[in-house]
């Protein structure tokens, strides 16, 4: 969850901030899109991990270690989906 913080912190939150504190409407659009991205490309990545994992497994690695690797992933996609949601609400007209 460190890594994930860390990555969250540096991809979604300073670029946002920044963009936010310079108060350009259009470099503001370019850094939400760079971010969204960013958290689809994490989450591709999180749903490969897990079909390797998988496909790892059924070639003979341990049920356990199957789930735990299933979980890890589904909580990247549910923090990246998160940060997602976020985006939308904070890009929403007003």
């Amino acid at each position: 969850m460190r890594e994930l913080d860390r990555w969250t912190e540096t991809t979604v939150i300073n670029p946002l901030e920044g963009a936010i504190m310079d108060a350009d409407q259009k470099g503001y659009e370019e850094t939400v899109e760079r971010i969204q991205r960013a958290v689809r490309q994490k989450v591709l990545e999180s749903y490969r991990n897990g079909q390797k994992a998988r496909d790892y497994n059924l070639a003979g690695e341990g049920r356990r270690v199957m789930l735990r690797r299933k979980l890890a992933g589904l909580g990247l996609i549910l923090a990246a989906t998160a940060a997602v949601a976020v985006l939308g609400l904070l890009t929403r007209p007003r």
